[in-house]
């Protein structure tokens, strides 16, 4: 039987630490946290989806300073996107509002950003799966 194991430590895939907890503080005051860097859309159901995933608060507040760095003067607004199939799916989705003649120059920054946040070992890829970005043309 073979298996995908290298004795060089170069490339063997590192193991995420997917004991990592977080703690679920007040999702009222967490909504209301979140307002001050994004417009809340769903806040009952964006309250209830954070309860029920540890850690996911303070992923957002984590990307939170890297989105504004990226994008300091665009309008943001986070909403919980409810799948209509499967509740695997469901996520927490941050809209970055762009202007048509801005688009492909912003669609390369968030993809740039996109990867950058794919690079964070602070969060398990599970918490960074639930939280998607996206641009909204006005």
């Amino acid at each position: 039987m073979y298996q995908n194991f290298s004795l060089r430590q170069n490339m063997q895939i590192p193991h995420e630490n997917v004991y990592v907890t977080g703690t679920a503080g007040n999702s009222d005051a967490e909504i209301n946290a979140l307002s001050k860097n994004y417009q809340i859309h769903k806040p009952q159901e964006l309250k209830e989806f954070i309860k029920d995933n540890a850690q996911l608060i303070q992923y957002i507040n984590a990307i939170t300073p890297l989105i504004n760095n990226q994008f300091p003067n665009y309008k943001k607004c986070i909403t919980f996107c409810k799948d209509p199939e499967f509740d695997e799916l469901d996520d927490v989705t941050i809209y970055i509002n762009s202007f048509k003649e801005d688009f492909d120059r912003d669609w390369k920054k968030l993809d740039e950003l996109e990867k950058e946040l794919f690079g964070m070992d602070d969060f398990s890829n599970r918490i960074k799966g639930l939280v998607s970005l996206d641009l909204w043309l006005k």
